[in-house]
């Protein structure tokens, strides 16, 4: 975006992932259930899926909106939130769950330098996201500087070597048309 520019509904599309565990007295497909019952009561929000890192759970995932639709959801989401509670479902205070963003490439023009400037800020502040992503442990979202070492050589890596193939960095780029921030605690 250029300098002053707004961030309109014409630029902007986020979609998120939200994996959660069922340790009450409800299966995933009873929670899925209900849930899609209030996400998808008058048009299709969200798809549920397996997942296999999980502990008798499943991910809630969302259709992508801009941002002035997920203001708009917000009385949606808390409800759908507030349900999965209820039925004994536990995202944050798990070891297993993630909360995983995503916005369209096309917001950044898919542009290579802006790009591993993303990658880089995000190792930049390394210390600081990971204290504010309140994660314990990083297996499913690691950071390149865990691998690659000092500021100079990931630097170098983020400039050199944009996608490896791997999926679970912090900033995951093996999407076609998005990049996924993999970085919070359900």
């Amino acid at each position: 975006l250029a300098t002053g520019e707004r961030i309109t509904d014409k630029n902007l599309f986020m979609g998120i992932e939200l994996e959660c565990e069922c340790r009450g007295e409800y299966e995933p497909e009873e929670v899925a259930t209900a849930v899609n019952d209030i996400l998808n009561k008058d048009t299709q929000m969200a798809d549920f899926e397996e997942d296999g890192s999980l502990d008798n759970g499943y991910e809630t995932i969302s259709q992508p909106c801009t941002p002035n639709k997920w203001y708009e959801l917000v009385p949606t989401m808390d409800k759908t939130l507030q349900t999965m509670i209820d039925m004994g479902c536990k995202s944050h205070d798990t070891s297993t769950c993630g909360l995983h963003i995503h916005f369209n490439r096309d917001y950044i023009n898919n542009d290579d330098n802006t790009i591993s400037r993303l990658v880089y800020l995000f190792e930049k502040y390394k210390p600081e996201l990971q204290k504010f992503s309140r994660r314990k442990s990083y297996g499913y979202c690691y950071f390149l500087s865990d691998e690659h070492g000092d500021d100079a050589k990931t630097l170098k890596y983020c400039k050199d070597n944009k996608d490896d193939g791997d999926r679970y960095r912090v900033v995951n780029l093996q999407n076609y048309n998005t990049i996924e921030i993999r970085l919070f605690k359900g």
